[in-house]
């Protein structure tokens, strides 16, 4: 018996998403037939359609890897097929040129998000105080909360920023075991060099996500860091000022005196310092010459290059 496949006019209908990716889009094409004389049913137009929509397929626009496959009958030993298929593209470069899987000197920037609510910090010095009552003499230099000989303190909202940027690379990179390995080392560290807007010990990496669907050329990974500002003249009462990196601890040792009239308080008389993370160069993260956002020159033409691909993709074969 002869087997009978006709697509469907409204065959290679699509759709572009973005995914919130400047630098790539994700495009979805629907491939639709008619299978006839098909007596078994469902597993018999599975096995005779899979020539018309192969699990993967390649094209000149990109690697398509086809998401669902759905069958209906409409009777007579006759069924409606539709195939879902999906790849990414990512944008051109400043070159007017597509990125290559194999270009790994090189990726492309994509999209930033950043969020400054702020964090807070427990602190136990004020930045000055008002005392009222008492004879004057009464000097807890700052100190915050003190109930006998212990100093509470309180908890303050301090300068804070949540940053994260998405980049498209090569997945002969990105899920490979020596990058993979280099993201793993270096989360947990601060910069030691200048990153962004952020200065050296400003800004802590906490570290990268990826997922990659296993039949793609690329892989899109998000990181994530998190800033804090560094202090030129951080300041505790009755001590000299201090520089204090975004990232590094403070706290302070009080000692009990007596106030000159019998009554014991408690006064600041060290500055303690502590370094909790340590630096470290950034550069095998893969992202740190390029930055995302930045207007790209050429960009006019690539745009141009793009829709020109787009067309000669949904005309091709006609």
């Amino acid at each position: 018996m002869t087997i009978v496949v006709y697509e469907m006019r409204d065959s290679e209908s699509g759709s572009v998403e973005n995914e919130n990716l400047e630098a790539g889009e994700v495009w979805n094409v629907t491939k639709k037939y008619l299978i006839g004389q098909c007596p078994d049913g469902m597993a018999q137009v599975k096995d005779e359609i899979g020539e018309y929509l192969p699990r993967y397929w390649q094209s000149a626009a990109g690697y398509w890897r086809r998401k669902s496959m759905s069958i209906k009958s409409i009777g007579k030993q006759c069924f409606e097929v539709t195939g879902e298929y999906t790849t990414l593209i990512p944008n051109l470069g400043g070159d007017g040129q597509q990125q290559q899987p194999e270009d790994t000197r090189q990726f492309v920037p994509g999209s930033i998000a950043w969020d400054t609510t702020g964090a807070t910090e427990h602190i136990s010095n004020a930045l000055a105080e008002r005392i009222i009552g008492g004879d004057g003499s009464d000097d807890f230099g700052g100190a915050i909360n003190v109930q006998g000989t212990n100093v509470a303190g309180i908890d303050k909202v301090v300068p804070a920023m949540k940053y994260s940027e998405t980049w498209i690379m090569p997945s002969s990179v990105g899920v490979s075991y020596d990058f993979v390995q280099a993201v793993y080392t270096a989360t947990g560290t601060v910069n030691q060099n200048t990153f962004r807007a952020f200065s050296p010990g400003e800004a802590l990496f906490l570290g990268a996500r990826a997922q990659w669907s296993g039949d793609q050329p690329y892989v899109t990974v998000t990181f994530d860091f998190e800033a804090r500002p560094n202090d030129d003249a951080y300041y505790v009462k009755a001590l000299p000022t201090a520089r204090k990196e975004g990232w590094e601890y403070p706290w302070v040792v009080y000692r009990t005196v007596d106030d000159g009239h019998g009554l014991l308080i408690q006064r600041p008389s060290v500055l303690i310092i502590n370094q909790i993370y340590r630096k470290a160069d950034w550069t095998p993260l893969r992202i740190v010459a390029t930055s995302p956002g930045a207007t790209r020159s050429g960009s006019l033409a690539a745009a141009a290059e793009t829709a020109q691909q787009v067309n000669a993709f949904f005309n091709r074969g006609t």
